[in-house]
């Protein structure tokens, strides 16, 4: 089979440079800092917001983050900042 540009871009990145292949492949990146903080790295839409949940899309599935007090710190194009007590955390397709 043959491989695509960006495939043969990737592996050398991530071959040559050791650059980590969730980096290069857009794979969801969750970082919880206790239960104070989720940094949520390459997301593609947010479906529901609120104080108590709020919902994340990623291309094949939806991140769903329930606590209190909740709310978006920071939004950018490939990261959001959520700041608030997290109490659960949950995968959905």
């Amino acid at each position: 089979m043959r491989r695509t540009w960006r495939e043969r871009t990737e592996r050398f990145a991530g071959d040559v440079l050791q650059i980590p292949k969730d980096t290069l492949s857009r794979l969801p990146r969750v970082t919880l800092i206790k239960d104070m903080q989720a940094v949520v790295e390459n997301y593609t839409g947010i479906r529901s917001y609120g104080s108590q949940e709020i919902c994340i899309a990623f291309v094949d599935q939806e991140l769903v983050l329930q606590g209190e007090g909740m709310e978006i710190r920071s939004i950018y194009p490939e990261e959001i900042v959520i700041e608030g007590r997290i109490l659960a955390t949950a995968w959905r397709n």
